[in-house]
């Protein structure tokens, strides 16, 4: 699973799904665009609770085994939470070298 911000182009929405795709060793894999919105109407507060909850809850329902998170996302989510694994944010994936290390961290996780 990926929690990243709002995609910006179609480019980073085809990047993010490949990202989650080689994160689950599974390139054929049909993937599910979920939206976290906040605020919602009549709560009030910080997100990041929510936001810790909404993720856990798509942890378990999809039965996830990594969490990947983007840098600007990972400063969104209650520290010690949720376990997730920071990658940098899409618009930093342009640089080819930034993602081909992204990669190769990506294949050498168990």
């Amino acid at each position: 699973m990926l929690a990243t911000g709002a995609f910006t182009s179609r480019k980073q929405a085809a990047l993010a799904g490949d990202i989650a795709r080689c994160a689950c060793r599974d390139w054929t894999a049909d993937l599910k665009h979920l939206r976290f919105d906040w605020p919602l109407p009549g709560v009030g507060g910080s997100a990041a609770p929510a936001l810790g909850a909404f993720l856990e809850r798509q942890m378990q329902d999809f039965a996830v085994r990594r969490l990947l998170v983007t840098a600007s996302m990972a400063n969104k989510i209650p520290s010690g939470a949720i376990d997730y694994i920071t990658i940098p944010d899409l618009e930093q994936l342009d640089d080819p070298d930034a993602k081909r290390e992204l990669w190769r961290r990506l294949q050498g996780q168990s």
